[in-house]
């Protein structure tokens, strides 16, 4: 970051209603040994300046506090912005995110800082519920959550078992691999003498074209080496059966099979942006492949 200037937003309130005009204060101090000049000086919507609009995105509106602001070494100014923007919200709460920005008018790629000014909640007359959740939720409101069971980590019902349970650390394989499938059974109280554990591989159609009986004791741990496949989902499906057929226990886990390369690479913007790359991570991850991050900044800030 270029540690030239700092700056301080704040509002005279918190709660607003639609139409309600907001005044923020801004403060601007130049932290550096050198006098700036050419500052200018935003107040507009929550944003991240360096990310370019999408082509059909509209203009988004800003409040020019201060086109061309001069501030010695250790100088600073207090801006007190009357209606600086008008809180447009709906008919229910919700909760508006402002930014400042300070730009080179010279060059007005060049940001110098970026700070986010507290949130102005709005709340209709009469109208308390529902509470809205700040916006980088991924569900805004309780009524948008999904059902539970809409989540991959939320086995369905033919997923589970308390009897063959499938260890869940290695799913992802590299392509041409023979995948090992790793899994538990303890047997249920009413367990006939001569079943016997039956495996099958299924593909992402049902269709079945792998199956295999175990020997040996049934209890107990158990590890099976899967024939290599090309990229795809596949279903790995395990059932306790007697001779007759008779099914007592069954279970089923999900593999994912891609082509994988020898190393990874990834570029992030900040810390957290390695989060946008969960799947290839974790099937570098599981299969040891080594994967290196190179982090361009510290948090939201300029190299």
């Amino acid at each position: 970051m270029r540690p030239h200037s700092q700056f301080i937003a704040s509002s005279r309130k918190t709660f607003y209603t639609s139409g309600d005009s907001v005044n923020p204060t801004i403060v601007v101090a130049n932290l550096s040994d050198k006098t700036l000049h050419g500052l200018q000086v935003e107040f507009e919507p929550y944003t991240y300046p360096w990310i370019a609009p999408d082509p059909d995105e509209p203009p988004m509106w800003k409040h020019i506090v201060a086109r061309s602001l001069s501030l010695g070494p250790g100088e600073q100014k207090a801006f007190h912005v009357e209606k600086a923007a008008v809180v447009q919200a709906d008919k229910e709460p919700a909760g508006i995110y402002y930014s400042v920005v300070i730009r080179d008018t010279r060059k007005p790629d060049r940001i110098y800082d970026l700070a986010f000014a507290l949130p102005a909640f709005t709340r209709p007359p009469n109208m308390p519920l529902p509470k809205q959740y700040p916006f980088l939720y991924l569900y805004w409101h309780l009524k948008d959550l999904p059902k539970s069971e809409a989540y991959r980590h939320f086995y369905p019902p033919e997923f589970v078992s308390d009897v063959i349970r499938f260890d869940t650390s290695h799913t992802m394989f590299a392509a041409g691999v023979p995948p090992q499938v790793s899994f538990s059974v303890t047997p249920p109280k009413e367990f006939p003498g001569g079943a016997q554990l039956r495996t099958r591989v299924l593909d992402t159609n049902g269709r079945e074209f792998e199956q295999s009986n175990l020997t040996g004791p049934v209890a107990g741990q158990h590890t099976i080496a899967l024939q290599a496949r090309g990229p795809g989902l596949y279903t790995v499906v395990v059932s306790l059966e007697d001779a007759a057929g008779t099914r007592f226990a069954q279970n089923r886990l999900e593999l994912a099979v891609n082509d994988l390369p020898k190393s990874i690479l990834v570029f992030c913007a900040h810390q957290d942006d390695d989060t946008s790359h969960p799947g290839i991570i974790r099937a570098a991850t599981e299969n040891h492949i080594p994967i290196h991050f190179v982090y361009f900044t510290s948090g939201d800030t300029f190299a």
